[in-house]
C-alpha cells in the first residue's frame, strides 16, 4: 500500500496493490509486481501518483480527492484543485504510458445530470483544461 500524507488529520489517498495477484502470464509463467517495482511518484493530501513498472509492464494509478464545490457562484478552490491536478498528471507521468485514475471528483458530468441538477457546475467546466476527459460510471 501507498498513502499520501493527510492534513491534519483530513484528506490523505491510498493505492492498493495485490503483490500476490499475478499480472499476467509469461511463457505459462506467473509475473506479479513486487515491492520494488511500485514507485511513488508524487504525494501530496488530495493527490496520490504512484507508478507500477515491471517486465513488459508500465502503467501510472492515481488516487485524488477533489475539493467540494460548497457554492455555485464560488468555485475558486476547486477549479485551481482542477488546474493542479491536470499539471501534475502532465509533469508526473510519462507519455505513451497508460494512466488509472480513481478520483473522488465532487464533479458532475452535465450530459448525464438529470434537469434537476442544473448547471451548477458550468463555470468549473469552463475553466478546466480542454485535454481533460471524464468517464462517469
Amino acid at each position: 500500500m501507498m498513502a499520501s500524507a493527510a492534513e491534519r488529520g483530513n484528506y490523505g489517498c491510498e493505492v492498493w496493490v495485490n503483490l500476490s495477484a499475478p499480472m499476467y502470464l509469461k511463457g505459462g509463467k506467473k509475473v506479479y509486481l513486487t515491492r520494488d517495482s511500485v514507485t511513488k511518484v508524487f504525494s501530496d493530501p488530495r493527490i496520490l501518483n504512484v507508478r507500477c513498472r515491471a517486465i513488459e509492464v508500465d502503467f501510472y494509478v492515481i488516487s485524488a480527492h477533489a475539493p467540494y464545490v460548497k457554492s455555485p457562484t464560488n468555485c475558486r478552490i476547486a477549479c485551481e484543485w482542477w488546474v493542479r491536478f491536470s499539471s501534475v498528471v502532465a509533469e508526473t507521468c510519462m507519455q505513451d504510458i497508460p494512466v488509472l485514475v480513481g478520483i473522488d471528483g465532487h464533479y458532475v458530468v452535465l450530459h448525464d445530470s438529470s434537469s434537476g441538477v442544473g448547471d451548477v457546475f458550468t463555470d468549473l467546466v469552463s475553466l478546466l483544461p480542454s485535454t481533460m476527459v471524464f468517464v462517469n460510471f
